[in-house]
């Protein structure tokens, strides 16, 4: 088991020193493994998209025909490049340079959004419309620069609470992986995602849904 670094925000370092183990202390640590990057899915599935800060390369996606045209992931991030490909035929082979990776836009004909999860036409013309017409190469995501650290505090603070809980709450299940005993969060679907999170935590993920997917 290894911490899944592309979707959490915090390592097991990290995690083993906000909980204050001694350096000696790693019996548990393939449970601890396992219950950082179930928050991280977690947290990913409660806000309804991939919350830490990647690079995406040809990524496809569905055009709406509008002037606004929403994208897959964001936030995007203004300071590296931003390339759009749009073809109702999806031959692909004029790239739109969008954001020229200085934090300028590289074109006067379309623009990012102030939240940077959308492309903005103001050209008076409007992006395809129909089932991958649209193709990204981007970066996009949240970083402890955009989001102030919030999102790996609160990843820590889950990780502590649910670690402590594990084998006293009924609503963690064990299971065996590789012959180690690993404990993972068991959510009620009646009850809803973020019904195991801290309130805290809860309200930090709530500002950060994406509204318009779930």
């Amino acid at each position: 088991m290894a911490v899944d670094t592309v979707n959490s925000f915090i390592t097991l370092a990290e995690a083993r020193a906000y909980l204050d183990l001694e350096a000696g202390d790693t019996e548990r640590d393939a449970e601890l493994e396992e219950v950082i990057n179930h928050s991280a899915r977690l947290f990913n599935a409660y806000c309804g998209c991939q919350l830490k800060s990647r690079a995406y390369t040809d990524l496809l996606f569905d055009g709406d025909g509008s002037q606004t045209q929403s994208l897959p992931h964001g936030p995007v991030d203004t300071g590296q490049t931003l390339t759009l490909y749009a073809d109702e035929f999806r031959e692909f082979t004029a790239a739109l340079a969008i954001w020229d990776g200085t934090g300028s836009p590289a074109s006067k004909e379309y623009m990012v959004d102030a939240e940077g999860w959308e492309i903005i036409r103001i050209d008076g013309d409007n992006w395809p419309v129909g089932p991958k017409t649209l193709k990204v190469t981007m970066t996009a995501g949240y970083t402890a620069s955009t989001d102030g650290g919030e999102l790996k505090h609160a990843q820590l603070r889950q990780v502590a609470a649910w670690y402590h809980q594990i084998g006293t709450d009924p609503a963690l299940s064990s299971w065996s992986l590789g012959g180690v005993n690993v404990s993972l969060i068991n959510v009620n679907p009646t009850i809803g995602r973020h019904a195991l999170f801290l309130p805290d935590v809860h309200a930090v993920l709530h500002s950060y849904r994406v509204w318009s997917i779930l």
